[in-house]
């Protein structure tokens, strides 16, 4: 009778293969919830924006923060941001898809296309800048608080001014 005898370092990386599997395996099925937690889906927000230059063309930058991890980020999560050409004095943003929570946006127009608020030497913003609730600060931005509002069970809509 013939017999193959498998190399030690074979069987040894087998058993490797097969612990490492086996811990994956348990450690994936104990961080699955039986039952996934209800979400309170809210639908979509509607932004519209006032005040634009359209001569300055350009593009309007928008941020959507959130603060359900406040904690963690004191002026907020960003949950989805958006950019849009400025062909007009008014433009209209949609978020879709978002949770039931409080959030607060905040916008700049880009005029010069390089994706920052450009700012003088003693930090002043060049472009025009705003917040939900048309917040302001003062010597710098306002908090969340200030620009916060609540998205409930249906569609939401406001608007902001930019000076």
């Amino acid at each position: 009778m013939l017999s193959v005898k498998t190399p030690i370092r074979w069987r040894r990386a087998g058993f490797v293969l097969v612990a490492l599997g086996s811990a994956l395996f348990l450690s994936a099925t104990q961080a699955v919830p039986k039952v996934a937690p209800r979400v309170a889906w809210a639908g979509d927000l509607t932004v519209t924006f006032h005040g634009l230059k359209a001569e300055d063309g350009g593009t309007l930058r928008a941020a959507l923060k959130n603060d359900s991890v406040a904690e963690t980020y004191p002026d907020g999560a960003t949950v989805q941001a958006i950019a849009l050409a400025v062909t007009g004095e008014t433009l209209e943003m949609v978020f879709p898809d978002l949770l039931s929570g409080t959030y607060a946006v905040s916008a700049f127009h880009d005029t010069n296309g390089d994706e920052e608020l450009n700012t003088t030497i003693f930090g002043i913003p060049t472009e025009a800048y705003a917040f939900s609730n048309d917040a302001r600060g003062i010597f710098g931005p306002p908090s969340f608080a200030a620009a916060a509002f609540v998205v409930g069970a249906d569609d939401t809509s406001i608007t902001i001014n930019l000076p």
